[in-house]
């Protein structure tokens, strides 16, 4: 994380998946790009943290992730 700060729920299961193909690529205010196809969908269980500025995140190949919340 270069600047802001975002909360990051990594671990557990998703428990209704749904592909979000169809969605246009999209831009962060910081400047990330997310590609799609994307899943998403509520998950159990899992591991929640706070992201900051020089915070790094390295998960395994294949863990669900998802950001909980990204303040403008």
């Amino acid at each position: 994380m270069q600047k802001g700060n975002a909360t990051m729920k990594a671990g557990g299961t998703m428990t209704t998946q749904t592909c979000a193909e169809a969605l246009p690529k999209r831009v962060s205010p910081g400047g990330a790009v997310f590609v799609t196809p994307t899943f998403t969908g509520p998950v159990d269980g899992g591991r929640t943290w706070e992201i900051g500025p020089g915070d790094i995140v390295v998960l395994p190949p294949g863990r669900v992730h998802q950001w909980q919340s990204i303040p403008q």
